[in-house]
């Protein structure tokens, strides 16, 4: 599978590459700031050791940043809004993966080197 897309990619121009792979990291920023910030309001956190100073500032100054550069990525529409679509499409074929294969499989379970079950 990673195979085939890997060489699906290669049919790809280059600039449309490295922006969905920019798109998708401000997407991954974006989301990783929200958490942060829910994390704390629903006290899910709060057992952590560390604590962010100044908190709310920092994730959302993060959070308003990817926001804009998304708004920016959707204002070019000859690459930013096709590496929006195609970001959306991964995180969708994503979830949809891990409901209908992953998530029937079972809970998930790091295995290492001396895992009986690899050999």
């Amino acid at each position: 599978m990673c195979g085939a897309l890997a060489a699906a990619a290669c049919f790809v121009s280059l600039n449309l590459l490295l922006v969905i792979t920019g798109t998708g990291i401000v997407v991954i920023y974006a989301a990783l700031s929200l958490a942060v910030i829910v994390g704390r309001h629903k006290k899910n956190t709060s057992h952590a050791p560390y604590r962010m100073p100044l908190f709310p500032l920092w994730p959302a100054i993060g959070l308003l940043a990817m926001v804009y550069v998304l708004y920016a990525n959707f204002l070019d529409e000859a690459i930013g809004r096709p590496s929006l679509w195609a970001t959306f499409a991964i995180i969708v074929l994503s979830t949809a993966y891990y409901f209908f294969v992953l998530r029937r499989k079972g809970q998930w379970q790091l295995r290492g080197p001396d895992s009986k079950e690899l050999m």
